[in-house]
């Protein structure tokens, strides 16, 4: 199968070529490389620089695809105001992506995220739950995803959402939960959280979730999909395993007027009945996958 991914030279982008080129399809990365590094890519990727708030950036695509999947967002760029936002390529970059889509292939998967969310009633979340985002991050998530349902109602795109929990392991710019503690821990640094650490979270290894993208192609069902470690554990769960494998015990800091009140606990059965099991790493080899490359370099 020819595929190409747009951000293909980001953190997930980068793990999902490398997977799907291990499985015999060609694929090829399209990117702004403003977030992405041409060095996570192989030199036998064909790779297409790819401004996707600009149109005519497209016509640098030298490739003809059976699917197309969208990764393509700045997040590690992100903050929680209204200055970074990236409203331009959540929209008209949207738009561009999935008219080249449709003039290509008119097969897609779009990476969305559990942001769309927001903060929820439901102890576990499943695709039914009422998406509610709090962060600007999320509305425009899902405003890709109603384009998306769009072209399928006016073009008869096919097409897969993928709602992506959170993601760790090499190659992450973001200074996430996971990245700042590994950091602490390696610089003897203070380790603070907000809350009492008991907030649940669902951490998926990266090369689980190119996994499931990947194995999504199998079918474009035109539905919407949670992916998400099976089981999620507390900030103060996750702590403890960093301390087992850095073998050190750490001062951890609490604020708990600071709490952040979302738990994420998802329901992925859906996924799971229609295209199997997708963790073959799972946190704890994840986690040290991720130690020795922030050691290491590689």
């Amino acid at each position: 199968m020819k595929i190409i991914v747009f951000g293909g030279a980001g953190f997930i982008g980068s793990a999902l070529m490398r997977l799907l080129h291990s499985r015999g399809h060609s694929v090829a990365c399209a990117d702004n490389f403003i977030t992405g590094s041409r060095n996570n890519l192989s030199s036998e990727f064909p790779s297409f620089y790819v401004d996707i708030s600009d149109p005519s950036s497209f016509s640098n695509i030298g490739f003809n695809p059976d699917v197309v999947i969208h990764l393509a967002f700045p997040a590690s760029l992100c903050d929680r105001g209204i200055k970074n936002q990236f409203e331009v390529v959540a929209s008209s970059g949207m738009l561009n992506v999935l008219e080249f889509t449709r003039q290509t292939c008119n097969m897609f998967i779009y990476g969305s995220s559990i942001s769309v969310y927001g903060i929820s009633n439901d102890t576990v979340i499943t695709e039914d739950t009422p998406v509610n985002p709090v962060l600007l991050y999320g509305a425009n998530k899902y405003l890709g995803e109603l384009y998306t349902r769009s072209f399928h109602q006016q073009f008869g795109l096919k097409f897969n959402i993928l709602r992506i929990s959170d993601t760790f392991g090499e190659r992450d710019l973001r200074k996430n939960a996971i990245n700042n503690f590994i950091k602490a821990f390696m610089e003897d640094t203070p380790i603070i959280v907000n809350g009492d650490g008991e907030q649940l979270r669902s951490y998926t290894y990266v090369e689980d979730m190119a996994n499931a993208i990947a194995l999504s192609l199998n079918r474009l069902n035109n539905s919407t999909y949670n992916i998400a470690a099976e089981d999620a554990i507390s900030i103060n769960t996750l702590l403890e395993k960093l301390k087992y494998l850095f073998k050190t015990e750490k001062t951890i800091h609490f604020k708990p007027d600071m709490k952040d009140q979302r738990n994420y606990v998802f329901d992925c059965s859906l996924f799971r009945r229609d295209f199997g099991n997708f963790e073959l790493t799972g946190l704890d080899e994840g986690l040290r996958r991720t130690i020795e490359y922030l050691r290491t370099g590689h």
